[in-house]
């Protein structure tokens, strides 16, 4: 596979949508054109998925997460990803600018669903209410240019809420969502998504929350049972796997877009977090 100095980086633009896409698989149609198997991308769009049969697999950063069943999955904006469905599989694939998607829910995410897992569904309910709502927004969709944009956006929001819903009664989160520690916990993660390359130290982080840093991480570790300083590196290890699997910059190079001036200390934070050296990670996912 050819590779280049950047992750490619997908908009719904390109397929020619502007906010969002919902597209039906149904059994017979194997791969899904938004995940081919042999190119590894990421996008600047969320992608929730409703399966009603089949399997699905999809490698998503570096982790296999396979489908079975009725189940739902979500891919986050930034996360690498590739796979395919079987020709068995029934699914709803709805595809959704961050714009679109209500801060709350990008948060809950952000939150709760760092890494790839899927949810099964075991409510005949559930399922007949995704069902519907799916169909609903399908309709919505092929009539769109005879709707509003504030409709149609409201019938996807209809559709994430379920998505939601069904993932907080999963994770039993939404009893504590609005205790004051969840709450910075989650104001905390946002900033990290756009800050990990600047900032370090969990200092900056709590002086742009406005609370003391034994404040934050005491909140944090409250929350998600790991430090602030957890989470940082673990965003950075993160980001530096997927430029170590997908480009063919040097090491001193990923370090340097990651903000560190000495690559050796990079090196080190590196394999202390992941028991590897970072070129070592690199010929063993090439393989």
């Amino acid at each position: 596979m050819r590779r280049s100095t950047q992750i490619p980086i997908r908009s719904l633009k390109e397929r020619g949508r502007s906010d969002f896409e919902i597209e039906r698989i149904k059994p017979g149609n194997g791969e899904l054109n938004i995940y081919p198997v042999d190119i590894e991308h990421r996008d600047d769009y969320y992608i929730f998925i409703y399966q009603e049969t089949g399997s699905s697999t999809i490698v998503v950063d570096f982790q296999d997460v396979v489908i079975s069943g009725n189940a739902l999955f979500c891919i986050q904006p930034g996360q690498i990803h590739f796979g395919s469905f079987t020709v068995d599989t029934s699914a709803w694939i709805i595809s959704v600018t961050a714009d679109w998607v209500p801060l709350e829910t990008r948060l809950f995410f952000m939150e709760n669903f760092s890494s790839a897992a899927a949810l099964d569904i075991t409510s005949p309910e559930e399922k007949e209410a995704f069902n519907d709502a799916m169909q609903l927004f399908e309709k919505f969709d092929k009539h769109a240019a005879i709707l509003s944009k504030q409709v149609v956006q409201s019938m996807c929001n209809v559709c994430l809420s379920l998505f939601v819903q069904t993932f907080q009664r999963a994770s039993e989160t939404n009893t504590k969502s609005n205790l004051r520690p969840a709450l910075i916990n989650r104001q905390f993660k946002s900033l990290l998504l756009s800050h990990f390359r600047q900032m370090k130290s969990p200092a900056e982080y709590a002086a742009l929350l406005n609370i003391s840093p034994s404040y934050l991480n005491e909140a944090v570790k409250e929350t998600t049972g790991y430090p602030v300083s957890y989470w940082i590196h673990q965003e950075i290890i993160m980001e530096s796997k997927r430029t170590l699997f997908y480009t063919n910059n040097t090491v001193k190079e990923i370090a340097h877009a990651l903000g560190y001036s000495d690559p050796s200390y990079f090196i080190r934070l590196f394999k202390k977090m992941t028991g590897t050296s970072p070129q070592h990670f690199r010929l063993k996912y090439r393989k």
